[in-house]
């Protein structure tokens, strides 16, 4: 405790200095946030309807997108050219002619074919009036939003499209690569800014927990109402705060399509998300039948933005693997028939994590079973294994176009004998039913195996703490039992050291 109560008071100190967070980050980069990874908001055509300009003038609101990313984060320049203009704005947020506006904002002239670009929503401006800015330079930090809206800056174009610039993960186009390399930081401070800036990220991320809606809460609860819903019905927590944001902002009080993208990311599993669908199933919402989230957002939010729409299709697979597709510009519910034939589904190591811990699993246990995944599949949620003479002479393999396999998932289940024959048993399925569709189905099923595992693990934590390193050996010995463990535990265990666990 006393540690972290340390890394919060240096937080605070670094922030009351504008020009430490700036020292603590890369000055030029080939990514529009450098490390972190964006979430697009709406595009063109969305704000083109909330700010209609027939004259074409307003640019820098219109031809537009926001791209989220909790506040604090770096914000490195799309274009090459030279900055025009600055503007320091006070703290709070302020309405002029439809817009909302808060933070800081500049104007890059662009050169060499570049556009002119805008960027608000920002703090920290570490460039001035009359400079030449490279692709990729470093040029402000995103601020906390106002009155809930999510963290995110706004970037406008004069001509052409933010996305001819960037692509959804973030990737700025034609960045000169020995640029990047002459403005790095030297390798002492690579080792501290990590630290510092994944702080100031956590410590936003708590701070922003709530949705910081400023409505009565009786408000909130006749919206729930409206649709049928209660309390002792959902996880207030997360899902009822989900649905409460979307319709917040479809009634114009949250932020389009940025507070939708936002609302969605606080789900945490595929069951969330399907409690979020039952919602939209079960009543009217304004006199309109939907047929679940996905059917709201493509008919209510007129965004009409490709990247948009890849990227909520992203991170909503990222929550619940091979869920949704899109479709041109719309997103698609995939159907879950159990096979295989979608392709191959992984998850990251973070959402692993955070699903784990979520079962009650300590960190370090956490930690212990990731590693275990990384090397029995390497994160492939739809990993199918054992296929020799092993499976060949089992009654109990399942047969997957034409090859036997034993094992499944994350942690190889082994359904001929091992954890698999358990793990299918739990879930009402026979491990001797000849309906193999039945058996892959769960088997495949990536909130299944995580709770399956972390009700093991579960049982062994109750009994005592463990370090990440004897997890892993822990688990190799008594849930995994390869023939070669020795070479086992050496994989999880470099993996384990490559994530700075050990």
């Amino acid at each position: 405790m006393r540690q972290y109560l340390s890394e919060i008071q240096r937080i605070k100190s670094l922030m009351n200095i504008n020009e430490s967070l700036s020292d603590l980050v890369p000055k030029k980069s080939d990514k529009i946030f450098g490390s972190i990874s964006p979430t697009w908001g709406g595009g063109p055509n969305s704000h083109a309807s909330r700010h209609p300009d027939r004259s074409g003038k307003d640019w820098e609101s219109n031809n537009a997108y926001d791209i989220m990313a909790n506040n604090g984060t770096p914000i490195y320049s799309l274009t090459k050219g030279i900055v025009q203009k600055v503007n320091d704005r006070p703290p709070g947020l302020t309405a002029k002619s439809g817009k909302r506006i808060y933070g800081d904002s500049l104007t890059v002239r662009g050169i060499a074919g570049d556009p002119d670009a805008f960027y608000t929503h920002v703090t920290d401006i570490v460039v001035e009036e009359g400079d030449s800015i490279e692709k990729g330079q470093l040029l402000a930090f995103i601020v906390k939003g106002e009155m809930g809206i999510p963290d995110h800056v706004h970037i406008g174009v004069k001509t052409g499209d933010v996305k001819d610039l960037v692509d959804v993960d973030g990737k700025i186009k034609n960045v000169e690569l020995d640029v990047i390399a002459s403005l790095e930081l030297d390798k002492e401070d690579e080792k501290i800014a990590p630290s510092i800036l994944g702080g100031v990220v956590a410590l936003s991320s708590a701070a922003i927990a709530s949705l910081d809606i400023k409505r009565p809460e009786s408000d909130l609860k006749g919206i729930a109402s409206r649709m049928g819903i209660t309390d002792d019905e959902i996880n207030v927590d997360s899902v009822s705060n989900v649905m409460n944001k979307i319709i917040l902002s479809s009634e114009g009080f949250g932020t389009d399509e940025a507070g939708i993208h936002s609302a969605l990311k606080k789900l945490k599993s595929c069951n969330e998300l399907e409690q979020l669908n039952k919602m939209f199933e079960r009543k009217d919402i304004d006199g309109k039948k939907y047929k679940d989230v996905f059917d709201y957002i493509n008919s209510e939010m007129n965004y009409g933005d490709d990247l948009f729409v890849q990227s909520i299709v992203k991170t909503l697979n990222e929550i619940c693997p091979n869920s949704v597709t899109n479709k041109g510009i719309q997103i698609v519910k995939i159907t879950q028939d159990g096979s295989f034939s979608t392709g191959i589904d992984k998850v990251s190591v973070n959402k692993l994590l955070s699903d784990l811990k979520s079962y009650g699993l300590s960190d370090k246990a956490a930690k212990g079973v990731a590693a275990n995944a990384y090397g029995e599949s390497g994160f492939n949620v739809k990993a199918k294994g054992d296929s020799g003479s092993y499976a060949q002479n089992s009654p109990r393999s399942i047969t997957i176009d034409g090859k036997k396999y034993c094992s499944f998932g994350l942690w190889q289940y082994n359904v001929c004998g091992g954890m698999g024959v358990s793990f299918l048993k739990n879930y009402g399925v026979d491990v001797d039913d000849i309906d193999d569709s039945k058996k892959i189905k769960v088997l495949t099923d990536y909130n299944k195996q995580v709770e399956f595992m972390a009700k093991r693990i579960k049982q062994e934590q109750s009994r005592g703490e463990k370090s990440v390193e004897t997890w892993i050996d822990w688990i190799v010995d008594n849930v995994e039992r390869p023939s070669d463990r020795f070479g086992a535990k050496s994989k999880r265990q470099e993996f384990a050291r490559n994530q700075g666990w050990t």
